[in-house]
């Protein structure tokens, strides 16, 4: 027993809905990405730093 067939018009914005939920998905993980590897790299380099300031005294 099948449902409704759905019109081209909805299979058209069904396929639009999840192209744009994707890419969304995607800018949104690759922007998280790139915050952790910013937050890594400015520890590493504060500690680089910090290091240097105490070897210093």
């Amino acid at each position: 027993m099948s449902g409704p067939r759905l019109a081209p018009a909805d299979v058209a914005l069904l396929i639009a809905v999840a192209a744009v939920l994707g890419v969304t998905v995607g800018v949104l993980h690759s922007g998280v990405v790139a915050g952790v590897a910013v937050g890594a790299g400015t520890a590493v380099l504060f500690r680089f730093a910090l290091r240097v300031i105490t070897a210093r005294k």
